[in-house]
């Protein structure tokens, strides 16, 4: 498919997301503004340690990798599969 503008990366994670209550409201709630941050395995203890002295809360909910976006008790799809539509969508619709 065309229109892409910038390097395919098809690059998957598996994510375990904390908390209670509904998963919806875990994905898309408007509570308190989060933050993903990717760190390289090799730099994760500078990353906490940076993250301790300037006293923000942090929690690691996965990691980076493989082909699918995994998201624990809600999907687990291949990044190939989602590709198409996020990059062709807007041009169906206007066209």
């Amino acid at each position: 498919f065309s229109g892409r503008t910038h390097e395919q990366k098809e690059r998957g994670c598996r994510v375990s997301l904390p908390g209670r209550g509904r998963l919806d409201a875990r994905l898309f709630g408007e509570a308190a503004g989060r933050v993903i941050l990717t760190v390289s395995p090799g730099r994760q203890a500078e990353a906490e340690s940076l993250l301790k002295a300037a006293g923000l809360p942090f929690e690691r909910i996965g990691t980076v990798g493989g082909s699918n976006l995994a998201i624990e008790g809600a999907l687990d799809v291949a990044v190939a599969d989602l590709a198409e539509p996020f990059f062709t969508s807007i041009e169906k619709i206007m066209s």
